[in-house]
């Protein structure tokens, strides 16, 4: 599936009226973004400049897949400057040029994750790096997702298992999770949970033959 931007005669006409080259780059002259980038009205819409760049002079952008600079000039809309890539390949991008990733959430405040730990995503539990980098851990996991990498197996269930005193991990398939839920005062659910996501199958009573 792939994202159609409005390109007809008028708005190619616009497209050019509004480009400066200077040197190897095509830069933008019109409106910009709040981040730096071109923007172009389209219809009912504005779309980045660069972005229709890329699919007025090269083709279909698919969903999800990013337009990025050669350059690292956010106004440049030479089509020879622009790549397809994911979120991910973003921050890598940005990590190799020096730059910070940032990501704006909860309530419009600023998070910031070095680019030292980038690399760490996913090979670490969220949780680690909260740690290391002074950050919530739903930021990280926020990040994380957004650079469309996995968590690490069983990070979630890592998190949970803080909330289950130690004496009962061991009763998890041993006995029956409401046995478990109750003693530990725990909901059910998030004891069925806890045991499924680290690979525990369920307790079953023996049977008299």
């Amino acid at each position: 599936m792939t994202i159609k931007l409005e390109i007809n005669e008028k708005t190619i006409a616009k497209f050019h009226a509004n480009i400066s080259h200077e040197k190897d780059c095509w830069l933008w002259t019109g409106s910009e973004r709040s981040s730096g980038y071109g923007a172009i009205a389209l219809g009912g819409s504005i779309e980045s400049s660069h972005r229709f760049a890329y699919e007025y002079l090269v083709g279909p952008i698919p969903k999800h897949m990013w337009v990025l600079h050669r350059c690292d000039a956010p106004k440049c809309c030479n089509p020879k400057h622009l790549f397809l890539g994911t979120p991910r390949d973003n921050a890598i991008d940005m990590q190799s040029k020096g730059r910070k990733a940032k990501v704006t959430w909860l309530g419009g405040k600023k998070k910031h994750l070095p680019p030292n730990m980038l690399g760490m995503l996913g090979k670490i539990p969220d949780v680690e790096i909260s740690r290391l980098v002074c950050l919530n851990v739903k930021t990280v996991a926020r990040i994380r997702v957004e650079m469309g990498i996995q968590a690490l197996p069983n990070d979630s269930a890592r998190r949970r298992k803080k909330k289950l005193d130690a004496r009962f991990l061991g009763w998890l398939g041993v006995r029956r999770d409401a046995d478990v839920a109750q003693e530990s005062g725990i909901g059910i659910q998030s004891i069925r949970k806890i045991r499924k996501e680290l690979g525990i199958c369920s307790f079953r009573a023996k049977t008299n033959e």
